[in-house]
């Protein structure tokens, strides 16, 4: 049996978003990553309808960036649940508690 048109139509529209729109919103809102748009950025891509992959890049993004993102204003905000996930990461990008703890 044959699906009705509308149906069709709904899974093409759904598969060419997919394909050709948001990969090109997902490289976007990584292009503006940085320590005040992280916080959003996780929150977003966490959520049921965000993208695993923008997640993801925004956890690398952390890991790689911890020391200059613990010493600036947007840390204070970043809650325990992502802390705690980059902390458990190997991939970490801390060489010592003295750098997180001395001022720039």
């Amino acid at each position: 049996m044959r699906q009705p048109l509308s149906a069709r139509v709904h899974v093409s529209i759904t598969c060419f978003f997919q394909i050709y729109v948001l990969p090109g919103c997902e490289d976007i809102i990584l292009e503006e990553l940085s320590p005040s748009t992280l916080l959003p950025t996780l929150e977003w891509s966490s959520l049921p309808h965000g993208s695993d992959w923008v997640y993801r890049q925004a956890m690398q993004f952390l890991q790689d960036e911890f020391v200059n993102i613990a010493q600036s204003d947007a840390f204070s905000f970043i809650p325990k649940k992502y802390l705690a996930e980059a902390l458990k990461s190997d991939f970490l990008q801390v060489f010592d508690v003295l750098s997180i703890t001395e001022n720039p």
